[in-house]
């Protein structure tokens, strides 16, 4: 399901990948999103299945932790994940009422309602990716030391 967010996007330039949140619940210290799909916090999140620029068959998420809260919370779990959204995984649907933002992979960072994970943001809500003048010559090198769930 899409949600529409009329925030602006929340560029991680430390990280070379824009925020995204997703609300969850926790079972047995587990993140969990709708249809059982887990999200260990820290680690490279693979969906098999999902079908690049399709808005069905991928992981979805929101621009603000807000909108999370507002629109979200109760409906599709208690708790709201904090996670980081690769270039070139991701992609967006929307209108002039806001935009939704859907995936095929993602970093789940850490949760804004339990804690876990050493990544809170306390960042200022940007108008858009801010991207350097020059790219860092690895800048995703990041994601080779995390464990990665692709099931």
């Amino acid at each position: 399901m899409c949600v529409y967010d009329s925030k602006s996007g929340l560029w991680l330039p430390d990280l070379y990948c824009l925020a995204g949140f997703k609300v969850v619940e926790k079972c047995h210290g587990l993140h969990r999103g709708h249809g059982g799909f887990t999200y260990p916090i820290q680690s490279l999140r693979i969906d098999p299945n999902a079908i690049p620029g399709d808005r069905e068959r991928c992981l979805h998420f929101v621009f603000s932790p807000e909108t999370a809260e507002e629109n979200l919370l109760g409906s599709y779990g208690s708790h709201v994940l904090f996670c980081a959204l690769i270039p070139g995984h991701m992609w967006s649907h929307g209108d002039s009422g806001g935009h939704c933002l859907h995936g095929d992979t993602t970093v789940p960072l850490g949760c804004l309602t339990c804690g876990e994970g050493d990544l809170v943001p306390d960042l200022p809500m940007l108008p858009g990716p801010c991207l350097r003048e020059t790219a860092p010559v690895d800048p995703l090198g990041w994601l080779k030391s995390l464990p990665v769930v692709a099931s």
